[in-house]
């Protein structure tokens, strides 16, 4: 199991799941089921699709969604391809469609061997400027993520039981970013299970922590990656639709969350690499 987000995302919406007889009735939904959109910000993916406040979905591509997880997994799934949503809105049934948006490619292998998301050669990747840590956390091997390697056995964890670990990327610059891959692993499978939502801002000075502030900072994907009980890495590839931008950034936040409950585990990740957008 796993510690659960402050906040779920779908589409840079706000979301979460349905809960309870009394919710049930309210959006007359046919079970206790569904992911509620909290908030749907102006000109995000959700909105641009049609999506509004109050609205439930309970189904991706025709395959029934009880959970935020069903959610995050059917968009993944669809891979950039047409997503069709069946929706409830103040009781009715209707639909929605998004075609760009951003999803994860996800691989599991024993050894950081990967096949479908092999660690770029230093040179193709956007340098990161700074890689920093919130203050009062350990920035104990924190250089090796942005290392240009990968080590089975090595990596940055955030103590057992902290529950609002972070990384900042500033690549120095606004920058078109096509991909943000993400590499984990450890000595068991379990620290190789990636639990974050990744956040982008534009600002022109340090934009802090406050990954919640609107004005600041765009979530560009609520990512979960836990299917490694046979494998001990990872690695995650955000990507965008049609191979199209993820967006303009300057900064970037891995906001991360412990895999488990018991102890409250937290990824050991390897490797971050942010890579641009082809030139048009």
């Amino acid at each position: 199991m796993q510690f659960v987000k402050p906040v779920n995302y779908a589409w840079h919406a706000a979301v979460r799941d349905i809960t309870g007889l009394g919710e049930r009735s309210a959006y007359g939904l046919p079970d206790e089921s569904g992911v509620l959109l909290v908030n749907v910000p102006a000109a995000s993916p959700a909105a641009i699709a049609g999506l509004q406040k109050d609205d439930v979905i309970i189904a991706c591509n025709g395959e029934v969604v009880r959970t935020v997880k069903d959610l995050l997994a059917s968009r993944d799934q669809a891979a950039g391809n047409k997503i069709t949503l069946s929706i409830i809105r103040k009781q009715k049934a209707l639909a929605a469609a998004l075609d760009n948006y951003a999803y994860a490619v996800t691989e599991y292998q024993k050894t950081p061997d990967f096949k479908q998301i092999p660690l770029a050669p230093a040179a193709a990747a956007l340098p990161a400027k700074a890689l920093t840590v919130p203050p009062g956390s350990s920035n104990d091997a924190l250089a090796m993520l942005t290392d240009g390697q990968l080590t089975r056995d090595a990596g940055h964890a955030f103590g057992d039981g902290l529950t609002k670990g972070a990384y900042k990327m500033d690549l120095g610059a606004v920058q078109a970013i096509g991909q943000i891959n993400t590499f984990s692993g450890g000595n068991n499978h379990i620290r190789a299970r990636q639990n974050f939502v990744l956040y982008g801002s534009a600002a022109a000075t340090d934009p802090g922590w406050n990954v919640q502030d609107a004005s600041q900072f765009t979530p560009i994907i609520d990512l979960v990656a836990r299917e490694t009980d046979e494998f001990d890495c990872a690695a995650t590839s955000i990507r965008q639709s049609a191979g199209k931008p993820l967006g303009r950034y300057r900064w970037l936040v891995w906001a991360v969350t412990p895999v488990t409950y018991d102890g409250g585990s937290n990824t050991s990740f390897a490797e971050v690499q942010v890579l641009p957008a082809s030139a048009p």
